[in-house]
């Protein structure tokens, strides 16, 4: 049995994904199949193996990123940022690495939810669901001053961090939300 084209058949699913080999994960959905290979030096390669832009990116991302140039995670993230599957390549890797993942992801379609009627799930990858506002206020916080484009939930952690002047503290590849404000000036008597 095939199991994800079994599973994708059915109308509540938009999509599964599994662990093709090392470093290699396959995601297929209605309109194709699509394969993300992670480098030794931790690019990303995207394939369509079959299909016709199974993911809706083209005349969006790169190009280049579709035809198979490697790029690092944020580079996706910039790349799909506002679009269905939207730093998927790089949230796709970085799950199958972890310890506790599953060996398949099975994504609900928009319209559908595999929890009981009117309970919360964990959302979707569709852009709706991928996408809330975020507003931040508060000292060291310039009010005039702009989001970092198309932040990740980890940013959170690092802008946090920053905010409570913890500054030894590895964040990963987790970028700042907001630059702080320069700290204000004593007064001098």
């Amino acid at each position: 049995i095939d199991l994800p084209a079994t599973l994708v058949a059915e109308k509540p699913i938009a999509a599964v994904a599994w662990i093709h080999r090392k470093n290699t994960i396959r995601l297929l959905n209605n309109t194709g199949l699509v394969q993300f290979s992670q480098l030794d030096d931790g690019t990303i390669r995207y394939a369509c193996i079959e299909g016709i832009d199974p993911l809706g990116w083209a005349g969006d991302v790169d190009a280049d990123l579709l035809d198979g140039t490697p790029a690092t995670p944020r580079q996706w993230q910039q790349q799909t940022a506002g679009l269905d599957y939207a730093d998927f390549p790089a949230q796709l890797v970085s799950y199958f690495h972890a310890r506790r993942a599953g060996d398949l992801i099975v994504l609900a379609d928009g319209n559908f939810d595999f929890r009981a009627r009117n309970r919360a799930g964990h959302g979707s990858i569709d852009a709706a669901e991928l996408h809330v506002p975020l507003l931040m206020a508060g000292p060291g916080i310039d009010p005039a001053g702009t989001v970092a484009d198309s932040p990740r939930s980890l940013d959170l952690y690092a802008t946090i961090l920053m905010l409570m002047d913890k500054t030894d503290v590895d964040t990963g590849e987790s970028q700042l939300i907001v630059q702080p404000l320069p700290p204000l000036a004593e007064d001098q008597d």
